[in-house]
């Protein structure tokens, strides 16, 4: 997929967030997570630091907290030290980190630091509200930053995972020994979800070794093999073969024979409508068999795009398209359903466009970064604004009102500095993106699952329809 869908993919999937908070986040187990200890204006410097019971390590310092009840709690400004406990009418601020150890950081509107901590033993940190209005987690080399925070929010800053590479097993998938197109356009695509391959037809390869990875495993803890043939003047699908529930074996070889290819014929047309001056620019697709995402062949004709599930298996497809301005591919409108293995979908992209962004800016104001975007638009009721920029030595994301088309980045405190942008460096300009959803009822039901908005989600909603509208700025190049 071209680079900058990608970008855009990630941040649109939040069409995909469920209302249950806690379902693709860590550290909890399966609800709200309400802390009875809260810290204010912590620094992770003075070796007091932590909550509900924790010890946490920060920077090289070792610290621990003697009691749920009771948290260690020091200045940005003096890195003083004190103990207090929860109490009084003060709403707090809690954040859900994707690992223990984890910097979290509030600060102002204005970009002044007013606290921060490490996350405890949970992934947790939580703050009583001193004027918070933006919460930041550092990540590797990336900071991200939910916007317009409000006392008593409880946020998920938990990244989707890097897909686990570990190899747990091998299948050897043999294919039927006759192609429905034995000539040199004859190719099959075999896929075990998270692991696929292509291979000729008539070379005399019957076979492919696929390594297993946990990507693949379903719940059942099997894996399922799907297999394409393609080919014949227009490339076009001609067959297909599976075989489910396979059991494998760890650190060992299973080997799984599709005896025969069956008729594939095209299960669902997706078509979007466009006004003859929008061009459509990509779409992407895959099916979900048993919570593991499966590649899609389609072709595309006069009629739309034809998509070849397998509808006995597919659970749900996942695909999404974009439409160009006329202006260019630098504003794009963006659309993302998911929908079962039936029937057909015409998308409408440009009957429902966002007004576009124009430009987008990353400024130093008063020793503080400020992104912004350029628009004569209203975005003002609309779910989100996403920000990404970076410099020499990282990235940082933010996800803000969408009516406020700027945000201030925070002052790093001295003991996070270095993770930031120093004083000779300079902010790209960034990427931006304004959402609309139908899952989400405004920036207040959003805001809570802002890891998802960057991500990704792991889970869909129980829905089957969803629809994104996006207005798209990319700088050049991108």
């Amino acid at each position: 997929m071209d680079g900058r869908l990608w970008t855009v993919a990630l941040a649109l999937t939040i069409a995909g967030c469920g209302d249950d908070g806690a379902s693709a986040g860590g550290g909890t187990d399966g609800g709200s997570t309400s802390a009875p200890g809260t810290s204010s204006g912590v620094e992770d410097t003075t070796g007091t630091s932590g909550s509900r019971g924790s010890s946490t390590t920060a920077e090289g310092s070792s610290s621990t907290s003697s009691t749920s009840e009771t948290v260690s709690t020091g200045s940005v400004e003096d890195g003083s030290s004190s103990s207090g406990s929860s109490g009084g009418d003060t709403a707090g601020v809690i954040v859900h980190t994707e690992t223990a150890g984890q910097p979290v950081l509030v600060s102002a509107d204005d970009g002044s630091p007013l606290a921060w901590t490490m996350s405890d033993a949970d992934g947790v940190a939580v703050f009583e509200d001193p004027g918070i209005t933006m919460v930041s987690t550092l990540r590797g080399t990336q900071w991200t930053s939910i916007d317009g925070v409000q006392p008593g929010d409880e946020l998920w800053l938990v990244w989707r995972p890097f897909p686990d590479e570990t190899v747990l097993g091998q299948v050897e998938v043999e294919l039927p020994l006759q192609h429905p197109t034995p000539d040199e356009t004859g190719f099959s695509q075999v896929s075990i979800g998270c692991s696929d391959t292509f291979v000729g037809a008539p070379d005399g390869t019957l076979s492919v070794m696929l390594d297993i990875l946990p990507g693949c495993v379903t719940p059942g803890e099997t894996v399922n093999v799907i297999a394409y043939a393609q080919g014949g003047p227009q490339i076009a699908i001609v067959g297909a073969a599976t075989a489910t529930d396979v059991a494998w074996i760890e650190d060992d070889t299973v080997t799984v024979t599709l005896d025969s290819w069956q008729p594939s014929p095209p299960a669902y047309t997706f078509t979007t409508t466009k006004p003859l001056e929008h061009v459509v620019y990509n779409t992407t697709h895959t099916q979900w068999i048993d919570g593991v995402e499966f590649p899609m062949p389609r072709r595309s004709n006069a009629q739309g795009t034809q998509l070849y599930p397998i509808p006995a298996l597919t659970d749900f497809m996942q695909f999404a398209g974009s439409v160009d301005l006329d202006d260019g591919p630098s504003r794009m409108a963006w659309a993302q359903k998911r929908a079962y293995a039936e029937g057909g979908y015409e998308m409408p992209i440009a009957q429902s466009l966002l007004d576009p962004i124009d430009g987008a800016s990353a400024t130093l104001v008063d020793g503080r970064w400020q992104l912004a975007i350029e628009t004569t638009g209203d975005f003002a009721d609309h779910d989100a604004l996403l920000f990404q920029t970076r410099w020499l030595g990282g990235f940082w994301a933010v996800m803000a009102p969408p009516g406020a088309g700027s945000v201030t980045l925070p002052t790093l405190p001295d003991e996070l500095a270095a993770q930031g942008p120093g004083d000779g460096d300079s902010l790209d300009t960034p990427f931006a993106i304004v959402v609309e959803t139908d899952v989400h009822e405004g920036y207040d039901a959003l805001r809570p699952r802002g890891s998802w908005f960057f991500s990704g989600p792991d889970v869909w909603p129980d829905v089957e329809e969803s629809f994104v509208r996006g207005a798209v700025f990319f700088p050049a190049p991108f």
